[in-house]
């Protein structure tokens, strides 16, 4: 049965990428799947393969995937930017760049991923919030293809299998003032909008704790000296991520420790280099430890110059 009777129409749309501009209403005839995403959302860059399989798979029989970049930092409403993480990721659909919320609020979605399946006369038929639920979005891809006529019977099933996150799994963890629940950290001074933080050296889980100058703003902590200084999460998880930005102009060594010891080798996330630092060229997401097994550890981060700006922390 469908879920609404006509499919919401992309509005406000600044730019777009892989295609020209495009209306919903233009793909009548076809299956069409909307994915709301944002190239730091750790949980949106891992069902990126899939969506990808989906485009590859079903694409000649009459699906159309659409990719639409909400942004949750200001930072991601760079065109640039967005084509550099499509570019990076290989997306190869069309992903239009709703800055302002407009198609966002047109389909009343509230989650990073959100999916939307729409059938060939343009119905709602079939939507998720968040991540997984990949075999679910395969099956309604392939019945409502059927529907319209297509042949998928010899077309293989992509869909990996979801991931299974405990309960106990670290909570995504903000810097900004605007959703931080504040830090373990002590203050040990304060002027011009920048703090003195001392760790105080015992740390509980899922609590940041920064030591050193920082300048906290709205949307991240940014490092306010040259002089050293670390943010240090105790967290329970097989993934961590860090969302950052380097200084202007310039890219940023951060070295990164996991319970103390140097990150690397099976144990480094794709971002962390042989040196175990993180080269931070960039505003986006960068993985920084990876294991097979959830456990829980420690986090630390080490800077060593002004002007790198950190977001938030994600796991997986």
């Amino acid at each position: 049965m469908a879920m609404s009777l006509s499919r919401p129409e992309m509005k406000g749309i600044s730019a777009w990428v892989n295609s020209a501009p495009l209306a919903l209403s233009g793909l009548r005839g076809k299956t069409v799947l909307v994915e709301f995403w944002e190239l730091s959302c750790a949980s949106c860059l891992r069902g990126i393969p899939f969506l990808k399989a989906l485009h590859e798979k079903y694409g000649p029989k009459g699906l159309a995937v659409v990719g639409v970049h909400t942004p949750e930092y200001e930072f991601g409403k760079s065109v640039e930017r967005v084509k550099a993480a499509v570019a990076r990721h290989g997306i190869p659909y069309p992903v239009a760049l709703d800055n302002d919320y407009h198609t966002w609020k047109a389909f009343g979605n509230k989650f990073w991923p959100g999916r939307y399946l729409f059938d060939a006369k343009g119905e709602l038929r079939y939507s998720h919030a968040g991540e997984g639920a990949y075999g679910e979005t395969e099956r309604k891809v392939r019945e409502l293809l059927a529907q319209a006529g297509a042949d998928v019977t010899q077309t293989r099933i992509c869909a990996p299998p979801d991931a299974f996150y405990p309960k106990a799994m670290t909570p995504e963890t903000y810097m900004g003032s605007s959703r931080s629940k504040g830090t373990g950290s002590g203050e040990v001074c304060g002027f011009d909008g920048k703090c003195g933080y001392l760790d105080p050296g015992v740390h509980i889980r899922d609590a940041l704790y920064l030591s050193g100058m920082w300048d906290v703003k709205e949307e991240y902590a940014e490092t306010a000296s040259d002089m050293p200084a670390n943010l240090t999460l105790k967290f329970f998880a097989r993934e961590a991520n860090v969302v950052m930005a380097p200084p202007a102009g310039k890219q940023a060594a951060v070295k990164a420790f996991i319970d103390n010891a140097p990150v690397r080798g099976n144990a480094a996330g794709e971002d962390v280099g042989e040196d175990a630092a993180v080269r931070v060229g960039e505003a986006r997401m960068y993985r920084v430890y990876s294991a097979k097994d959830y456990g829980e550890h420690e986090l630390r981060l080490d800077f060593a110059e002004k002007g790198v700006k950190c977001y938030s922390c994600t796991f997986g």
